[in-house]
């Protein structure tokens, strides 16, 4: 992961690491520049129930809504007007 993101970040592109059944990358994103968050628990409960792994439809428009501002805050750090 920090290869990914030291990778990323040297060529000038912001980034943010989405942390996904606990595991939590905020200590090496901060290492290096990057952005994280980690999806909270409640996510769980959007799950699909084919697979149980990956969220519904709801559950992509309620994520997306929740890292909106950090994703606004990147741009702003990119020069990037929202």
């Amino acid at each position: 992961m920090e290869a990914i993101i030291k990778h990323l970040r040297a060529n000038g592109s912001q980034v943010l690491v989405l942390g996904v059944r606990g595991i939590d990358y905020s200590a090496i994103a901060t290492r290096n520049g990057a952005a994280s968050l980690v999806y909270p628990q409640s996510f769980r409960g959007y799950l699909q129930g084919q697979s149980g792994q990956h969220l519904s439809a709801e559950g992509h428009r309620k994520a997306a809504e929740w890292m909106l501002p950090t994703v606004l805050e990147l741009l702003q750090r990119a020069g990037i007007k929202s």
